[in-house]
């Protein structure tokens, strides 16, 4: 009798899922570690501002409110002050 040969598994790379360490950027942000997004904007108010229906959006997942990281650089960030220091470098 001969003996078949048994095929050999390739070997398939796995794809590495990334830590926080890989500096990776988080789409969204649970409203309780807003802060570490946008410093001085706090969990409170935050809770004020979504309570009044005011400041950025927010998503709702089973009643824990997020925001998307985006929309929290886009509306901090919409109202800079032009400085004399960069009117210069323009």
């Amino acid at each position: 009798m001969s003996k078949a040969k048994t095929a050999t598994p390739e070997k398939t790379e796995l794809k590495k899922i990334p830590s926080p360490k890989d500096n990776v950027s988080p789409l969204f942000v649970a409203a309780k570690d807003v802060e570490r997004i946008i410093i001085g904007f706090n969990k409170k108010t935050a809770a004020n501002w979504r309570s009044m229906k005011k400041g950025p959006r927010y998503y709702m997942d089973n009643g824990t409110p997020y925001y998307k990281v985006s929309d929290l650089v886009d509306y901090f960030g919409r109202n800079p002050v032009i400085t004399h220091n960069l009117e210069e470098e323009l």
